[in-house]
């Protein structure tokens, strides 16, 4: 009977220290936790984790919060089912604005630069998911500040858009290593007021380069290429004028769906 006892204490104990163990475990960094619907509620995620949310009802915003690890590049990635549309947007600390967009796929990407051990917030919202879950990703990527060439270009990602900036005289160039011969969408936006940017468009193969499309842009400027299976594209973005050092402007390239 003694022994019995013992052995029930134990137990006892064991499951204390199990269920202790357990709600000190951040399973924010894996799975959202309800009820976070605004930046006082926003679940903690960390870089280089993936966590899994579910809009439950249709007037659901799911917030989430994280600290950058680097001074760079963070990329923000949001996985959806197909056929559900959804809005990423990111702020700082502030809740200030950085980006906002709707996927217009199954995927969408925002890149923009960070400071280290500054607090970064993320909402989702839009199409409520009642038996799918979306993703987020948080990854360190390349600093944006050496693209300024062909042999140095910013590797890209379709259905993608890139928050950078520019100075007068400098390019910057990204490059996108497969377009899978599909109709692609490449675009600039978010111009300043009164400053002018081109954009240029090259394909490449075997080495050869060759100007697909040109543009000359205000405020926004897009164009949709027919690509080739097996060609790198190159997209080149310099400042004509009118515009203060460093002037910022958003990239993407997306399927054209």
């Amino acid at each position: 009977m003694r022994n019995y006892k013992l052995n029930l204490l134990l137990g006892a104990i064991l499951s204390i220290g199990f269920m202790l163990a357990s709600t000190n475990t951040s399973y924010a960094d894996t799975h959202e936790l309800e009820n976070n619907n605004s930046m006082a509620n926003a679940d903690t995620i960390k870089v280089n984790d993936t966590c899994y949310g579910k809009i439950g009802k249709r007037d659901d915003i799911d917030y989430f919060k994280y600290v950058a690890t680097t001074n760079g590049v963070n990329e923000i990635e949001m996985h959806v089912s197909k056929g559900y549309n959804n809005i990423l947007t990111i702020m700082d600390f502030t809740g200030k604005q950085i980006h906002s967009a709707m996927n217009s796929g199954i995927r969408l990407g925002i890149n923009f630069e960070t400071q280290i051990g500054q607090t970064y917030f993320i909402s989702i919202e839009g199409d409520y998911l009642p038996d799918d879950e979306y993703t987020i990703d948080i990854t360190n990527k390349m600093s944006f500040e050496y693209n300024d060439s062909i042999s140095r270009a910013y590797r890209a990602k379709l259905d993608h858009y890139y928050l950078d900036t520019i100075t007068v005289g400098d390019e910057d160039v990204y490059k996108i290593d497969s377009c899978y011969g599909s109709d692609v969408l490449f675009l600039i936006r978010d111009i300043p007021q009164g400053a002018e940017y081109n954009m240029r468009i090259l394909a490449s193969s075997n080495g050869s380069f060759e100007l697909v499309e040109e543009v000359t842009a205000t405020s926004k400027g897009k164009v949709v290429i027919d690509t080739k299976a097996g060609y790198q594209y190159y997209v080149s973005i310099r400042a004509i004028s009118n515009v203060s050092n460093p002037s910022p402007y958003t990239f993407g390239v997306f399927f054209d769906r």
